[in-house]
């Protein structure tokens, strides 16, 4: 395997990123959230091979950032990328963006949250290898047909992201 690059996303990565959110419905939605993402506010992680996106992670800080707390949104490898540590790789990027956005802003970072499925164990698996602790069952949250499981990461603690 060729050698993966972390990075944020830029403006430059806009028409690749509007690819990648292909599944979107509402097109105009979809420019919009993009744009947000890419705003000094909020990140997108990147992880590219031969500059091909192969896995994407989103960051938002939290209306108050002084409570010190980010979601994580939209965390994906593509299947030909997976078990090959890029997804802990772009997940502990992304956490020290987190730190280091925070510690510029002078405000002590506290927890990264992020929903997962309840039927996605792989997922679930994954984020507890990483560190993220199992805080609550959400419920029916993002539709009728699926619960979803709040995780979080307690950015207090010394170890956390392998």
């Amino acid at each position: 395997m060729d050698k993966c690059v972390f990075c944020l996303a830029t403006k430059g990565d806009r028409s690749a990123l509007l690819d990648w959110f292909g599944h979107y419905k509402n097109k105009s939605y979809l420019v919009k959230r993009l744009d947000c993402y890419l705003s000094q506010y909020n990140f997108t992680s990147l992880a590219k091979i031969d500059g091909q996106i192969v896995g994407v992670l989103q960051g938002l800080f939290k209306e108050d950032p002084a409570m010190g707390l980010v979601e994580f949104e939209e965390v994906k490898i593509l299947d030909t990328a997976q078990r090959k540590g890029i997804g802990s790789k772009l997940l502990s990027f992304s956490v020290d963006v987190v730190k280091k956005r925070f510690k510029k802003m002078n405000i002590p970072s506290r927890k990264i949250f992020l929903f997962v499925n309840e039927k996605n164990v792989g997922a679930q698996k994954f984020y507890e290898k990483n560190g993220f602790v199992l805080e609550s069952e959400v419920g029916f949250l993002f539709s009728d047909k699926r619960k979803e499981l709040l995780y979080s990461l307690d950015l207090r603690q010394k170890s956390h992201v392998k």
